[in-house]
């Protein structure tokens, strides 16, 4: 039967190909796919080759040739029955012809194999790893920054580096990833974005984001809706404030928006246009024109855009560029009407009384990327001195909102244009053991995960989440000063970084911490359990 099952389905395909397809065009064998490397070659034939917009027909592996554009051959497996489909139909490029004759492509579904009569097996339970979106306390969350500023321009090789890096990524304990801003854009990083719809590589981009969700990892966007690249010079103010998809005009630009040197004399919208929008309520960005976030219109078509990449590209997680632009309760309403498992804003600061303001007003559910630690650390490590730890008001965002503090040592700005690395590998790897065992939520760099320091990494992010470490975990500093940082997170870890020596068990009765890992100037512990 599986035999004379194979047979059925073999002519079947070679009916509807005859039948159903008027043209051939090769594409590429999946094994030629970028996205397709780290597939078996089951999942090979089972590919949807009409989803890469090859077609009307497509070589997926060496044997079987499917009809496409929108036509996909997939194997039914929600009861295990062998039972194969072919759906056509929808929007395709020329007519269909049946018997020489020119007709409106149908739409069909045909299920055909001896398998659809044989009993249906028992559906398996998904393991708990192969559940989405399983972060469900965003306290144990881990985040990797998927890019830098020199992947961003190609963002077909970015995606499908990314699709490729999903595995390890899963095994390293990390479950957030932050992608770059998708949308086409007047630069080549994304960051002056124009046409919010357009998406550049959607489905790349959206093949890795599913990769990531079956892993249990949640994708992060990148949003700036600080300002916009207009696509049309205006009939109004005779400068670039006509916007398309959506489309809005100056009412939309903020009174006042200043350009760049030379230029910084003339604004965007200018004063004697009666119909700008209002005041804006952040910095100015001199580059592109700023948006008015008090517009109603504005703030709807900006949930809506941002409600379309949840549910169309599956994005879970919002982080939010150049804060310091508009004002918070912006932010907040925006995330009050998406409701993002996660969200971050990038409100570049160390200053204890701005950044506490702008977490209260920005609805205390966003966090924020946390420069006093990153800037504090740095100098600590490169001096070996860590009292710069202890400062509580331009220092560490854990002294004072741990829950609210996203973590790094280095971003696209940092290692970009800034030219202001964290250090040395030997300082990084020092500044990982900080981050991945201390309270916050920690961000590993791309290039980072990219380079040596990978297995250091995944060894300090298992050890994490294996001491149960979260955000808002106890953080007790022992010691912080020349040539020693030590400290206690919880009640399970304890860590070390610097030139002179410690141990948790020194004074103690009886050994009660164990190493756990160790390395050039640091070493961690975790508590020994009584039986």
């Amino acid at each position: 039967f599986d035999m004379a099952g194979q047979s059925v389905q073999l002519v079947a395909l070679f009916i509807v190909r005859t039948v159903f397809s008027s043209t051939t065009r090769k594409c590429p064998v999946a094994t030629e796919l970028p996205q397709c490397s780290n597939m078996d070659e089951a999942s090979m034939s089972m590919f949807h080759c009409d989803e890469l917009k090859y077609g009307p027909t497509c070589r997926v592996n060496s044997s079987i040739m499917y009809p496409g554009d929108l036509r996909r051959f997939h194997k039914i497996s929600t009861e295990k029955r062998g039972v194969f489909r072919i759906r056509g139909g929808g929007e395709q490029k020329g007519d269909t012809r049946i018997f020489g004759l020119r007709v409106p492509t149908p739409s069909f579904s045909l299920d055909f194999g001896l398998g659809m009569f044989s009993k249906p097996k028992q559906k398996s339970v998904p393991s708990e790893r192969s559940r989405k979106w399983t972060l469900n306390d965003t306290s144990k969350a881990v985040m990797i920054q998927g890019f830098d500023w020199a992947s961003m321009p190609d963002k077909e090789q970015l995606y499908a580096s990314l699709a490729k890096e999903i595995p390890a990524i899963s095994e390293a304990a990390i479950n957030i990833i932050w992608f770059p801003p998708p949308s086409s854009s007047a630069d080549p990083h994304g960051y002056m974005p124009g046409r919010w719809y357009d998406i550049p590589h959607q489905l790349l981009l959206k093949h890795a984001i599913d990769l990531a969700s079956a892993e249990g990892i949640i994708g992060m966007v990148d949003v700036v809706l600080n300002h916009r690249a207009a696509t049309r010079v205006s009939n109004v103010t005779g400068d670039w404030t006509s916007f398309e998809s959506p489309d809005w005009e100056e009412w939309a630009v903020v009174q006042s928006d200043w350009k760049c040197p030379p230029y910084q004399n003339t604004a965007f919208c200018p004063s004697n246009v009666s119909s700008c929008g209002a005041a804006d309520t952040g910095e100015n960005a001199c580059f592109a024109a700023d948006l008015d976030h008090t517009n109603s219109r504005v703030q709807n078509d900006i949930i809506a855009w941002l409600s379309w990449l949840r549910d169309e590209l599956g994005f879970r997680a919002l982080r939010f560029d150049n804060t310091k632009g508009y004002q918070a309760a912006a932010v907040a309403r925006y995330v009050s009407a998406t409701r993002p498992i996660f969200s971050v804003g990038e409100f570049f600061d160390t200053n204890r009384d701005l950044l506490t303001d702008w977490l209260r007003r920005s609805g205390g559910e966003v966090g924020n990327f946390d420069f006093g630690l990153r800037y504090k650390l740095k100098d600590s490590i490169k001096d070996d001195d860590y009292s710069p730890l202890r400062d509580d008001f331009f220092g560490p965002m854990l002294h004072y909102a741990p829950g609210s503090s996203v973590t790094f040592l280095d971003n696209h700005d940092t290692a970009g244009e800034l030219h202001d690395r964290f250090g040395s590998p030997e300082a990084l790897e020092m500044g990982y053991v900080f981050l991945l065992s201390h309270p916050g939520v920690p961000c590993v760099f791309w290039v980072d995960w990219l380079g040596p320091l990978r297995p250091i990494i995944r060894q300090l992010s298992q050890l994490r989440l294996a001491a149960g470490i979260t955000s808002v975990s106890k953080w007790d500093l022992v010691e912080a000063g020349p040539g020693l940082y030590a400290g206690r997170v919880g009640d399970a870890l304890a860590v070390k970084l610097g030139t002179r020596s410690w141990s948790p068990n020194h004074g103690l009765p009886q050994r009660s911490w164990q190493s756990v890992a160790s390395g050039v100037n640091w070493a961690m512990w975790t508590r020994i359990r009584q039986p």
